[in-house]
């Protein structure tokens, strides 16, 4: 391994398989794009690909995520702000305060000695930011979902299909593609059924 060059995350398929569901999902927001209803919503989806994939690309190759990424997300949402006539200030201070939960969501596990990575903080108060606490706790969930997927196709790789050591998670899978991908999935999800409306049943 080079100097200054940290890599545990060394499967090449795996890496192909973050790239092939970036591609997909970029057809699909593509498609997407024609859905009148919610021009604001998929506008801003085709904006946040690129930020998104950059992270995704960057902390699974080196376990870093690029900060002017994740400001890229909050510029994106603030410009989503300004040109989106249904959007208010009370809108924006509840984004803001979404931001702020989700942060303390992946603070609450250093007060138990289980440190978060700075990185990943700053990703998901970006997230919740971007996307509100609905969409950014459904994001989590299925981050969950990905993440046990992707660990389950690593290990059965490896020959054992649950052999996962205790604390091992964050060296073995990076949370940055999983939180990405899954976060773009609910956006996508959102354009054609409004969480929100789902959940309050407004």
């Amino acid at each position: 391994m080079e100097t200054g060059e940290t890599i545990p995350y060394k499967e090449t398929p795996m890496r192909r398989l973050i790239m092939l569901a970036v591609i997909a999902l970029s057809i699909i927001t593509i498609m997407l794009a024609m859905y009148e209803n919610a021009i604001y919503t998929t506008v801003s989806a085709i904006f946040l690909l690129l930020p998104f994939t950059v992270i995704c690309l960057t902390d699974a190759k080196y376990t870093i995520i690029p900060i002017s990424m994740v400001a890229g997300i909050i510029l994106i949402r603030i410009a989503v702000w300004f040109v989106d006539p249904s959007e208010t200030l009370k809108t924006m201070l509840w984004y803001i305060i979404s931001g702020i939960i989700c942060g303390l969501l992946f603070l609450i596990p250093s007060f138990f000695g289980k440190k978060a990575g700075g990185g990943d903080i700053v990703l998901v108060t970006a997230i919740g930011f971007a996307l509100g606490l609905v969409r950014t706790l459904f994001s989590i969930a299925l981050m969950g979902v990905i993440i046990f997927i992707l660990l389950a196709i690593k290990n059965k790789t490896e020959g054992s299909m649950f052999a996962i050591r205790a604390g091992a998670l964050k060296e073995m899978i990076p949370f940055g593609p999983p939180m990405c991908i899954a976060a773009y999935i609910v956006i996508l999800i959102d354009i054609v059924c409004p969480l929100e409306q789902f959940v309050f049943g407004i």
